[in-house]
Parts: C-alpha cells; structure tokens; sequence
C-alpha cells in the first residue's frame, strides 16, 4: 500500500472542506428561498383571511385557491375551512360543504369546534341534508359553551325542525 504524503493528505482534507462549504451555501440559498415563499404565502394567508372577515369574498377567493395548491397548504384544515366560509358567503354551497368535508378529514377534531359544527351543520342543512345536520348539531349544541353559538345553534335547530 502506498503511503500519502503530507502534501496529499492536505489536498484530500481540503477538498472535502470545500465541497463541503459549497454544499452548505447550496443549503443556505435554498433554505432562504423556501423561507421567502413561506412568508409570502403567510402574507396572502392573512390578506386573505382579513377579506373572508370583512365579507370581500370575491377578492378572499382568488388568494385561497391559490394557497391551496401549493402542495405544502393541501393538508391545512384551516385552509380549507375559511376557503369553504368565502364559497358559503356567496352561496355557493355545495362546493362550500365539500371544502367543510375536506377541513373535517384534515383534522377531525374540528368536531369539537362548536363555530365549525354550526358553520357546517349550516351548510349541510342549506344542501338539503337536513337529518345530519340537525343530528351533528344537537350533538355540538350540548358542546357548545360559547353563549352567541350557542345561540345561533338553538336558532338554526328550531329552523329545521320547522321544515319537518
């Protein structure tokens, strides 16, 4: 076996140390990059949630669909709870309960949320699903310890018991 040379042991441990600084700025450049586009996804986030409470749906809408497809958004239940709030605000409530269905699959613990269960008790009984609704709602009504849900709960309960 041939022996290295001090010469040669240099060259070896300093090329490694340079692959090594050029795979750290590769890292620190990419990892910058990801994080700029998280903030601006954050800043659209908030832009949009501000337009969804302010009732400006058609401006919230455009902002959440493209939130949405960014594949690290797609497992946000928060996402597409408030996207399904925008197509609610318009009326659009088929599409709205199938955004509310996709919140609940990312996060089934939103059926602990009395403002979720009344938001999607809303929308099952506005697409003609008046037995669920009425059935999750009495089950979130007993739940509910926020006094104005509670409230709007009772309301909507004795609306579809006034269908029956």
């Amino acid at each position: 076996m041939k022996n290295i040379t001090g010469k040669q042991r240099n060259l070896i441990f300093y090329s490694f140390l340079s692959v090594a600084l050029v795979l750290v700025l590769i890292l620190a450049v990419v990892g910058s990059t990801q994080n700029g586009e998280w903030t601006k996804e954050d800043a659209m986030h908030k832009h949009a949630f501000k337009n969804l409470r302010r009732g400006n749906f058609d401006e919230a809408i455009p902002l959440y669909k493209h939130l949405l497809e960014q594949k690290r958004n797609q497992n946000s239940p928060n996402l597409y709870w408030e996207y399904g709030g925008c197509l609610a605000g318009k009326k659009e409530y088929p599409e709205a309960l199938k955004n509310y269905e996709l919140a609940k699959e990312k996060n089934i613990f939103l059926v602990k949320d009395s403002n979720f269960m009344y938001q999607w008790s809303h929308l099952l009984a506005e697409n003609g699903q008046d037995d669920k609704a009425y059935r999750y709602l009495t089950l979130a009504r007993q739940e509910a310890s926020d006094e104005k849900i509670a409230a709007q709960m009772d309301t909507l309960l004795q609306k579809i018991e006034n269908k029956k």
